[in-house]
């Protein structure tokens, strides 16, 4: 199967979009006009040249809307028709046989030859050599099995243009039914959207009674109801996280009050240890005062105490030389009275020591 790339093909990248979510009559509001064109010249920066369809379809999809309906593509059509964009038209005719003989009409005229009709795609398409090789310039006996390998690949702008393409150029030639081609293309539709999805109001159909359709979702569905999913756990964990802000306020909140409080308490007791201070302080100063008071009343009796202490002193001075005069005459009168017994034993005879110890002997 033909995929060579020369070194002079251009590789083919498709324009990343994050323009945020629009409701189909949002997208038709006038307010966000210049919001799309900016979208429209991104994608045409990044990929030019380009189709009319894939541009549109890339982004009509970028703001959320998956299938664009006649009222979203006549607005996106008028759209580029006012920006005055330079465009171009390209007309590829294949004749139907064995060997499967193509030409291309272009601007600058007709192109027959096979090799150049590739080169003259890979530089306008740029989607890949092998689809459109596949698609387009292989022969008639290679289209159904190519047609249903393209069908049966995931959706992406670049192969679902040339998809329409294909499907434009079989239905003009007779090359495949036309009843084939819409059944392959409404199987991949409701494979894609389902039974129950409103292609319009982009939303689910209503059921009939509480909960979600269980069959029959397709892949949009499904989506929408992982995205409903994941939307709840977000807005979960939102719940949480306003919680949990709200308690560290909270938090934040009471350990302030308690810093208050603490605080509060710190220059309450310094007051009660002041107050405890100033009550001893009192009793001192008190204390203090009773001993003044006394201190004064002394003074004020202090001369009746000198006269007093001048008086006991001079009683005492006399009582001292009372006494020594007693003993005085009393030491007389011994003294008198050791004369008188000295004078009568004086004439008496004395004993000799030798009587004195025979009479202790006897």
């Amino acid at each position: 199967m033909p995929g060579r790339t020369e070194p002079s093909a251009k590789v083919y990248s498709a324009t990343w979009l994050a323009d945020g979510y629009l409701s189909p009559d949002d997208f038709l509001h006038p307010y966000y006009v210049g919001t799309i064109r900016k979208s429209i010249l991104k994608v045409l920066q990044t990929e030019a040249p380009v189709s009319e369809g894939v541009l549109i379809r890339r982004v009509v999809q970028s703001y959320g809307i998956a299938r664009s309906g006649s009222r979203i593509q006549g607005h996106m059509t008028a759209l580029l028709s006012s920006m005055r964009l330079r465009t171009t038209t390209h007309t590829l005719t294949k004749e139907w046989g064995a060997d499967g003989r193509c030409t291309l009409s272009t601007p600058e005229g007709a192109i027959r030859d096979s090799k150049r009709i590739e080169q003259a795609l890979r530089e306008i398409l740029r989607y890949g050599e092998g689809v459109y090789t596949d698609m387009l310039l292989s022969p008639q006996s290679n289209t159904g099995p190519a047609l249903q390998r393209l069908m049966d690949t995931k959706a992406g702008g670049a192969k679902q243009e040339i998809a329409d393409a294909v499907t434009a150029a079989f239905a003009e030639s007779g090359g495949i039914s036309v009843d084939a081609i819409e059944q392959a293309i409404e199987e991949q539709i409701a494979h894609i959207a389902g039974g129950h999805w409103n292609l319009e109001r982009q939303q689910p159909e209503r059921k009939t009674g509480a909960g979600r359709w269980a069959r029959d979702l397709g892949e949009i569905l499904e989506a929408y109801y992982t995205l409903e999913d994941k939307r709840k756990v977000l807005q979960r964990i939102s719940e949480l996280e306003d919680a949990t802000d709200s308690a560290a306020k909270t938090y934040k909140e009471r350990e302030a009050a308690l810093k208050d409080a603490q605080d509060a308490y710190s220059a309450f007791d310094k007051y009660a240890s002041l107050l405890v201070v100033q009550s001893v302080k009192k009793r001192e100063i008190e204390r203090l005062r009773d001993d003044l008071r006394k201190y004064a009343d002394v003074l004020d009796k202090w001369p009746a105490y000198g006269e007093e202490l001048r008086t006991a002193r001079k009683l005492q001075a006399e009582q001292a030389d009372r006494a020594l005069l007693d003993a005085y005459e009393k030491a007389e009168r011994l003294a008198e009275r050791v004369k008188t017994l000295t004078d009568q034993v004086s004439g008496m005879p004395c004993p000799e020591q030798t009587e004195i110890t025979a009479a202790e002997a006897a």
